[in-house]
């Protein structure tokens, strides 16, 4: 799949007041020439734990790629006897969350 998503880095940063706290995600609109810079929020209430999450999902996406490729290929080159090792079921254990994340992530699920 080719990236659909605002390529990265999305920034966390605070917006908001004393009174009224909140944060937003912003990104780099390279659709203009220019610097153009666009903004992702709720009013400016995004909390700041939300905002900073959503500010990695790119990062995320793409690590859960790689991660997800290399426990492919490291379970297909496992022994019958390593999959009942710790290490073994941890592996098996991480593939379907990862798998079902991705999933959502690209929007399949």
């Amino acid at each position: 799949m080719s990236t659909q998503h605002t390529p990265g880095p999305w920034l966390a940063r605070a917006i908001g007041t004393f009174n009224e706290p909140g944060y937003a995600v912003f990104w780099e609109d390279r659709s203009k020439s220019g610097v153009h810079t666009r903004r992702l929020d709720y009013k400016g209430c995004f909390t700041e734990a939300d905002a900073h999450l959503i500010a990695a999902a790119p990062d995320l996406y793409e690590a859960l790629k790689l991660a997800l490729k290399a426990l492919n290929a490291i379970g297909q080159e496992m022994t019958v006897g390593e999959r009942y090792t710790n290490a073994g079921q941890y592996l098996i254990d991480a593939l379907p969350p990862c798998t079902t994340a991705l999933a959502k992530a690209e929007g399949k699920s």
